[in-house]
């Protein structure tokens, strides 16, 4: 817009830009300002709600790396066809083996936990406005299900993530832990027969589990093991903050679709928390 770099010229009138009303009815000055006091009402209000911990995780995000690196495609497929991917869904399998690392400060645990939990309700608003497709839907809500197990069990489909469970085992036998439990699980549905347009949500979450468990081994297997478990820690959260980060790309467009496709109050209202809160 040319009023973008208009630099003194605020007498120029932006109301066409700003709100659409009925055919041939245009907002008094007056109605522009109480909307715009109103819209800055609710951002600046949401601005006293940043999520911090989101912040200084994906602050360690350098590049968008993550994103390409946590399903390996050398890792063979379990069933055909290949089943769709969300942001959310591979940030919480990742997540998952993070917090089960024994030698891993239960204070760094928490704070990958808590800065997850916190990415998780941006992802959703970007998944559930532009990925609205009956296939990424039923992702979608098997992620905000797993997770739920995930906050309130510490439990990953029904499988315990105490770390007393792990405390004993090493790096291989945790991430083998997880590829053999997933597989169980995927092969147990499969041996039955799964409708390949509405695969169950059981089935995708473990075969999430299943490829970023195996594209972990490999790595770690590509160094010949020499990765310490603090430094494989950081290398998935390096993973998690770049998926999120790259997510959190879309927000602007989040924010547009809210204001465009709804002129109600409501979504006018979401847009202004949602700007505020993701300002940062």
């Amino acid at each position: 817009m040319s009023i973008a770099s208009s630099g003194d010229n605020t007498s120029e009138d932006v109301s066409g830009y700003a709100v659409q009303l009925e055919d041939g009815i245009h907002p008094t000055q007056e109605t522009m300002i109480g909307i715009s006091r109103s819209f800055n009402h609710f951002m600046k209000k949401a601005e006293k709600k940043q999520s911090k911990n989101l912040l200084k995780l994906v602050e360690k995000s350098t590049s968008f790396e993550g994103v390409m690196n946590f399903d390996n495609y050398q890792v063979q497929l379990l069933f055909s066809p290949r089943l769709a991917n969300t942001w959310s869904l591979p940030v919480v399998s990742l997540t998952c083996i993070a917090i089960t690392f024994p030698k891993i400060s239960k204070g760094k645990a928490r704070s990958l936990f808590t800065s997850v939990g916190e990415g998780l309700l941006y992802t959703g608003m970007v998944e559930e406005c532009l990925n609205t497709a009956s296939e990424y839907a039923d992702i979608q809500k098997e992620t905000v299900t797993l997770w739920h197990e995930v906050q309130d069990n510490k439990k990953w489909l029904e499988n315990s993530l105490e770390t007393h469970a792990f405390r004993r085992k090493t790096l291989v036998e945790i991430l083998t832990w997880f590829v053999n439990k997933a597989q169980e699980i995927v092969t147990e549905i499969t041996n039955k027969g799964f409708n390949a347009n509405n695969p169950p949500k059981k089935l995708i979450a473990a075969n999430s589990m299943y490829r970023v468990a195996q594209t972990i081994m490999l790595d770690y297997q590509g160094n010949n093991g020499s990765i310490s478990e603090k430094e494989l820690f950081d290398l998935i959260c390096g993973m998690i903050a770049d998926i999120l980060a790259a997510c959190l790309t879309n927000i602007p467009l989040v924010i547009m679709k809210k204001c465009n496709e709804s002129a109600s109050e409501a979504s006018v209202e979401a847009a202004a928390k949602l700007l505020g809160s993701t300002r940062e």
